[in-house]
C-alpha cells in the first residue's frame, strides 16, 4: 500500500529549507491577490525569522501599479530600520513607474 504525507508548509509554498535568518524579508500582499493565498501569508513567520508582513487591504496583485505611493513608503520604512541608514526620499522619487 502506498504510503501518504502531508506536505510540510516548505515543500508547499516552494521553499526546500527554511529561509536564512540573517536576510531580512518585506513581503508586501494584496488582500485581494487571488495568487497569494492567505494560508501562504500565515505561514511566511515560520518559513522566515525575520520578516515584517504588510498586508494592502482592497489591493489585488499588480501593488506597484496600484498603490506606489504606499510602496515606496513601506520599502523606506523597511530599509531604514533594517539597514540603520536613512534613504533618500528623493532617491526613490525620481524612480517612479
Amino acid at each position: 500500500m502506498p504510503s501518504f504525507s502531508f506536505p510540510s508548509p516548505y515543500t508547499e509554498a516552494g521553499f526546500s529549507a527554511k529561509f536564512p535568518s540573517h536576510i531580512p524579508v518585506l513581503f508586501i500582499y494584496g488582500t485581494l491577490d487571488e495568487t497569494c493565498p492567505q494560508r501562504f501569508v500565515t505561514r511566511m513567520p515560520d518559513l522566515i525569522q525575520d520578516v515584517k508582513i504588510v498586508p494592502l487591504q482592497w489591493r489585488a496583485h499588480w501593488l506597484l501599479l496600484e498603490a506606489p505611493e504606499i510602496i515606496n513608503k513601506e520599502v523606506i520604512e523597511f530599509l531604514d530600520t533594517k539597514a540603520g541608514a536613512k534613504v533618500a526620499a528623493e532617491s526613490v522619487d525620481s524612480v517612479r513607474l
